[in-house]
C-alpha cells in the first residue's frame, strides 16, 4: 500500500520521479495509518471501504496542497510539516518562544489544517476556518502574515536515521514576505474554544 500510495501522492503533489522534493517517508506513512487505523503499520491488509475512508481524509488535504496558491511551495520546502500529531506538535513547541508555530493536518477532520503555536498560556491548536483564506484573493500566507500571534515558522527537514524529525525556526516575515500581496494588516479574533479540541477563533491579545 505504501508504494501504491507513494505513486498517487507524487502525482497529487506535482512531483516527478526524477525530481522528488518531498517524498513520503515511512514515518510519514506510519503517521497516516495511525491516524485512521488502530493497528498502524501492523495492520496486515486494508479493504476497499477502509481505503476510501483513508483517502477521504488524506486525499482532500493533498488536493488543497496541489491547487491552493503557495500551499504547494510551503509543503515542498518543509514550511508545512503536515504529518505531525497534536502530541508531537506540543512536544516540539512547549519550550519555544511564544509566537512559534507550525502547520499540520487535522487528524480528526478530513482535509483540514491546524496551526499549532506557542502561546503565553501554553501550546494551542487553531483550526483554519473557511473564511481565513479565499483562494487567490487571500492565501494561507496572507493569513499567517496578518496575525500577530504567529511570529516564527518551524520548517521540517528530512528525518534523521532514527526517524526523528528535525526542525529549524525562521522569522515568519523573512520566509513569507515575498509572497504577501501587500503589507500585512494585522487582524485579531476573540477566542471561543468550548469543548472543541481546536481553537476556532484566535486570542485577541498579542504577546507582551
Amino acid at each position: 500500500m505504501w508504494n501504491y500510495f507513494q505513486k498517487h501522492y507524487l502525482i497529487s503533489t506535482k512531483q516527478e520521479l526524477n525530481n522528488i522534493k518531498r517524498p513520503i517517508l515511512i514515518k510519514d506513512f506510519e503517521y497516516m495509518l495511525n491516524a485512521k487505523f488502530k493497528q498502524g503499520l501492523d495492520k496486515p491488509a486494508i479493504n476497499q471501504k477502509e481505503f476510501m475512508k483513508f483517502w477521504d481524509w488524506i486525499g482532500v488535504s493533498l488536493k488543497k496542497i496541489r491547487y491552493q496558491k503557495y500551499l504547494l511551495w510551503l509543503f515542498e520546502n518543509g514550511y508545512l510539516p503536515a504529518f505531525i500529531t497534536g502530541t508531537e506538535a506540543e512536544e516540539q513547541l512547549k519550550n519555544e518562544t511564544p509566537g512559534t508555530f507550525l502547520v499540520r493536518l487535522s487528524e480528526r477532520l478530513d482535509g483540514e489544517f491546524v496551526i499549532s503555536y506557542a502561546h503565553q498560556s501554553g501550546v494551542r491548536h487553531y483550526l483554519i476556518q473557511p473564511d481565513d483564506t479565499a483562494d487567490k484573493k487571500k492565501t494561507l500566507i496572507d493569513f499567517l502574515g496578518q496575525n500577530p500571534l504567529f511570529s516564527y515558522i518551524l520548517q521540517v527537514t528530512q528525518h534523521q536515521p532514527n526517524g526523528k524529525k528535525v526542525f529549524f525556526k525562521h522569522s515568519k516575515d523573512k520566509v513569507l514576505q515575498r509572497y504577501y500581496k501587500k503589507a500585512p494588516k494585522q487582524i485579531k479574533h476573540p477566542t471561543n474554544t468550548g469543548n472543541n479540541p481546536y481553537d476556532t477563533r484566535l486570542p485577541d491579545t498579542s504577546f507582551g
